[in-house]
């Protein structure tokens, strides 16, 4: 900054492979936006960095009585904790029991790895004093594979250039994520022959929500996740948000996920979000949708508003403004008025949050969910907001699927459903009242309704997934699309 505030420049720009902060500030106050960006994923998509196959092993240190410096565990604290003979013979049984071919351990100081050394045959320390030409030896003897294990204590974290690693072994937790990024992104060059890296976390009783493990390479807080979701981070870490998705994308995974939320952040937004992992908010109802993305790297949010006039995208500088507009959007929102305000409005579900389950919610509950879903929601004593979000999860769950099989409304983005004759296919928003006189008038929600006739004929399921993906599509050799009339769309040529 002092840089930038001397030559005051017109324009600038920065380049950067590490631009999350150990203090989690975002580089906000140098620059305004992210114009390109490559992460962990689209390098290893992309063949550039090998996969991580991830292992977690439990060791039993106790991080919980350290005290921190400059953002990471004191060092002389965190050295008398993991380097005792029980802990250290639990480490070289990891690494007998999982480690991969060419390995490369981080120990917690240089004390710690030459007393790792005494418990992994074969393997070599290399610390600061190690001399250069002998350092060179070392290396090339390990790359020859006539070394299986190297150990360190900070000489290897940067600028390391070996691509035959094989295994990385953390034998030193952190709390610093630029460090655990560093340590773990020796191994990730690709090599020939070298189908994955084998990534071996150490992890043992902690209280520490900044505590870094594999999960923070996609951004993840760990203690983000429930039980369920924890049972699955070992395996191939490109898959891991999937594996990640699908063990907490549960009825009983919504409500702790829920509760823990609010012991951890202590959570004082006017929006009562649903916390999803991966710095990811949502909140939805009957007509209307919005999804928080952030912060990234310049500490900017990404709100996705999905409404009866279509989707539209802002970006906010802070979580706090991001969540007034988004607080204004809904208060102006006509379907989002009424009842909906119990949902969404955090003051009005602290009013829910002290009520027990209403039947009428239980009832419906029982409807929604499978026989397993409700034993083990129920056995949690939801409460009204609770059972609120279970709804609004599930009716998002089925919108998700809806998408997939016939395809986004081309109005608003939401979901589509077949109307109750199944003759027509209307947008999930739209939603609909009988007025005294038996006549059902739109009350709420973009108005998309289509006739899926062309000339006559019923436009297969396929065709018109296509139509409504591309906007237009191949159908009996003629090119059609989807036009809008008075008061209603259909297919035209």
């Amino acid at each position: 900054m002092k840089i930038i505030d001397h030559l005051k420049p017109r324009v600038h720009i920065g380049f950067t492979a590490t631009p999350n902060r150990d203090d989690g500030r975002g580089l906000n106050k140098a620059f305004n936006d992210i114009i390109f960006e490559r992460d962990l994923k689209w390098g290893i998509k992309n063949k550039y960095l090998s996969d991580i196959d991830c292992r977690r092993v439990t060791v039993s240190w106790n991080t919980k009585r350290l005290h921190s410096r400059g953002g990471d565990f004191a060092l002389n604290e965190l050295d008398a904790e993991v380097n005792n003979p029980t802990a250290n013979e639990q480490v070289a049984k990891a690494y007998e029991e999982l480690a991969i071919g060419q390995t490369l351990i981080f120990a917690s100081s240089v004390k710690h790895a030459y007393a790792l050394s005494e418990y992994i045959p074969g393997s070599y320390v290399v610390d600061g004093k190690t001399p250069l030409e002998e350092r060179r030896e070392i290396i090339q003897a390990f790359s020859n594979r006539e070394i299986p294990a190297l150990i360190n204590f900070g000489v290897f974290t940067e600028g390391t250039d070996l691509p035959l690693i094989e295994t990385i072994l953390l034998a030193r937790p952190t709390k610093n994520q630029a460090l655990y990024s560093q340590m773990v992104g020796r191994g990730v060059r690709v090599c020939e022959g070298k189908e994955f890296l084998r990534l071996i976390d150490c992890v043992g009783l902690s209280n520490s929500s900044k505590l870094c493990t594999a999960p923070n390479l996609f951004g993840i807080n760990e203690d983000e996740l429930t039980d369920d979701a924890k049972s699955v981070i070992d395996g191939r870490i490109l898959d891991l948000e999937d594996r990640i998705s699908w063990a907490d994308n549960t009825p009983k995974g919504w409500v702790i996920r829920d509760r823990k939320v609010d012991v951890l952040d202590g959570d004082d937004t006017l929006v009562a979000w649903t916390i999803l992992p991966g710095n990811k908010r949502f909140v939805s109802g009957v007509g209307w949708q919005v999804e928080l993305n952030g912060p990234d790297a310049v500490g900017e949010y990404k709100a996705i508003y999905r409404g009866s006039k279509g989707t539209t995208e802002r970006t906010y500088k802070t979580l706090e403004e991001a969540d007034n507009r988004v607080f204004l959007w809904l208060t102006n929102n006509p379907n989002a008025g009424g009842n909906s305000q119990f949902i969404w409005a955090r003051e009005k579900t602290e009013t829910w949050n002290n009520k027990p389950a209403s039947g009428k919610q239980l009832k419906f509950l029982r409807e929604i969910l499978t026989n397993e879903e409700y034993e083990s929601v129920t056995a949690l004593r939801p409460n009204r907001h609770e059972c609120a979000i279970i709804i609004e999860m599930k009716q998002r769950e089925q919108e998700l699927l809806s998408i997939e099989a016939l395809g986004a409304c081309p109005v608003c983005g939401r979901g589509l459903r077949p109307s109750t004759t199944g003759k027509r296919w209307m947008c999930r928003s739209n939603h609909f009242s009988k007025k005294e006189n038996g006549e059902w008038v739109r009350d709420a929600g973009c108005g998309f309704i289509l006739n899926p006739m062309y000339k006559g004929r019923k436009v297969p399921k396929k065709v018109l997934k296509d139509l409504l993906e591309n906007k237009t599509a191949r159908y009996n050799n003629q090119q059609i699309r989807i036009a809008h009339g008075d008061d209603s769309y259909y297919i035209s040529g």
